[in-house]
């Protein structure tokens, strides 16, 4: 088993689902530098692969699920 960042591989068949850190921006419509901020800060998991930052995809849902806040309906006037 090998470890690579935050994630333990034993084959490529179980690798989890990575992007890019530009697509994990484009997707939540932040900065890249933003993105690598989070990264590099804990909020989000990710790994150096080479040059690249890779985010596992299901990072995007995540962060959508736990900061979403609930409908709050407004007195009528």
């Amino acid at each position: 088993m090998r470890a690579i960042g935050v994630f333990s591989v034993k084959t490529v068949e179980n690798a989890p689902d990575v992007i890019r850190v530009q697509e994990f921006a484009r997707r939540l419509q932040i900065s890249v530098w933003t993105a690598r901020q989070w990264a590099y800060r804990g909020k989000i998991a990710s790994c150096k692969a080479g040059k690249h930052l890779l985010i596992p995809a299901n990072e995007v849902a995540r962060l959508i699920s736990e900061n979403t806040r609930p409908r709050v309906e407004l007195p009528r006037l």
